[in-house]
């Protein structure tokens, strides 16, 4: 597993995360 910033950015399992709906925007925002 890789620093949890660059990985959590690049793959955001959603429910896995402690912020799935923050996350989720980065996602939708970083593609």
């Amino acid at each position: 597993m890789l620093a949890p910033n660059q990985t959590d950015r690049l793959h955001v399992p959603e429910g896995q995360q402690i912020e799935p709906r923050e996350r989720r925007k980065e996602v939708a925002v970083w593609g």
